[in-house]
């Protein structure tokens, strides 16, 4: 009786330890704000949020194209990181491509937290529709690891949108690292979203993705209304890009749309 109490004892201090590093490090774990890869870009906008701070934007033009796409990075990259990228997406997508820094990343101002990816996200689709002059039904969001969380909040907002790409994409920050959310609060459930979209969801996973598990990708398919994953064998978190079958899916995705 006495070793079961001890082992009882022993996994409750072990359990209330890793509550209390998720608590306590958490933000900057998820965030970890790497430094700028860049000082200056040309056609960078500074757009505010509600308190003031201001994140960089840009957007690539595609007059031959009605759709945009507003793209969210991962946690390890800023603009100057992702600038090749955004230019192959208007290129071989023959689309319009609206992108931006979260708050402390490259030169957007102040830090981050999980509420102001929600408030980026609103503001780059406000700024899309209103100054930029898309349709909503012209709309399609796209996200990369951190950046699926965001991408998924505006896909189960905006319902005449058009779709939406997670490459790599968390379904709760916890199963990025364990097979069970162990922690009683929510850390980007990025998978309510997804069972909240109506619009159709692309999934892109690699096979041995060692920094979101695959895992991420099969929960947040199973409770997608519309949803289908596409699995990249041999690939882990980075780069899914550099395929072949990255750029055909995605091509077929949006045209089929």
């Amino acid at each position: 009786m006495k070793i079961l109490c001890s082992i009882f004892v022993t996994c409750a201090v072990v359990y209330i330890g890793l509550l209390l590093f998720a608590f306590l490090f958490s933000e900057k774990l998820i965030f970890p704000t790497p430094k700028s890869t860049y000082e200056k870009i040309d056609g960078i906008k500074m757009l505010p949020l509600n308190d003031g701070r201001k994140i960089a934007t840009l957007f690539f033009e595609n007059k031959k194209s009605k759709i945009c796409v507003i793209y969210s990075h991962g946690n390890g990259e800023d603009l100057g990181k992702i600038y090749e990228l955004m230019q192959q997406y208007r290129d071989k997508l023959n689309v319009n491509v609206f992108v931006y820094d979260y708050c402390g990343y490259g030169i957007s101002e102040g830090k981050m937290s999980e509420p102001d990816l929600i408030e980026c996200a609103n503001v780059m689709y406000n700024y899309a529709t209103t100054t930029l002059g898309f349709k909503p039904e012209d709309m399609f969001f796209a996200g990369y690891s951190l950046g699926s969380y965001p991408t998924a909040y505006l896909a189960s907002k905006h319902s005449n949108a058009k779709g939406a790409l997670l490459v790599g994409g968390v379904s709760r920050a916890i199963k990025t690292m364990l097979p069970y959310d162990i922690v009683p609060w929510k850390i980007l459930h990025t998978v309510e979203y997804v069972s909240k979209t109506e619009i159709p969801i692309l999934f892109f996973h690699g096979t041995r993705d060692k920094t979101v598990h695959i895992r991420n990708g099969y929960e947040n398919l199973s409770v997608a209304k519309k949803g289908r994953l596409v699995k990249f064998k041999d690939y882990g978190h980075y780069p899914l890009f550099e395929s072949q079958q990255y750029w055909s899916e995605l091509k077929r995705f949006i045209n089929e749309l």
